[in-house]
């Protein structure tokens, strides 16, 4: 367990520092709609992953916001776009190796307790009008196959 501890904290070190780590934010229905209004093959897969994704939460597990859910890889994605799109706080991340319930969970030390150096970049926060407004600028836009067909 010690040794998976260590190599999990290494990656998360090379691959998240300097990046980020989600935590939490929502795609509502009603983005859903703008997207599938862009009349584009993306906005319409958007529209469609995310109304499924909503669908499977208000079933199994309702957020405080209704007809929402979180859409973790897509703002993962658009934080390597524009990092402004995250606010991001250093804190030191851990996988816990010997607890009765969390062994193997990923403790992120929010209130510095551990006294150890921070780490990881963790998002808190996300811009989600400037995350939506990325989206459809990105997914309005013509797949470069079909700007030459037309010529």
């Amino acid at each position: 367990m010690m040794a998976a501890r260590m190599i999990h904290v290494e990656n998360l070190v090379k691959r998240y520092k300097k990046r980020t780590v989600v935590r939490e934010v929502l795609g509502p229905l009603d983005d859903c709609a703008a997207l599938r209004a862009l009349g584009t093959p993306a906005g319409e897969a958007a529209a469609t992953f995310t109304e499924r994704r909503i669908r499977g939460y208000d079933t199994t597990q309702p957020m405080k916001r209704p007809n929402a859910a979180p859409v973790h890889d897509a703002l993962a994605v658009a934080s390597l776009i524009d990092p402004s799109v995250l606010t991001t706080h250093h804190f030191h991340v851990d996988v816990e190796t010997k607890g009765e319930l969390t062994v193997g969970e990923t403790v992120v030390d929010t209130n510095f307790r551990s006294r150890r150096e921070p780490n990881v970049d963790v998002a808190l926060d996300a811009d989600e009008r400037r995350f939506v407004a990325l989206l459809l600028e990105t997914f309005a836009r013509t797949p470069a196959w079909q700007d030459h067909r037309a010529t």
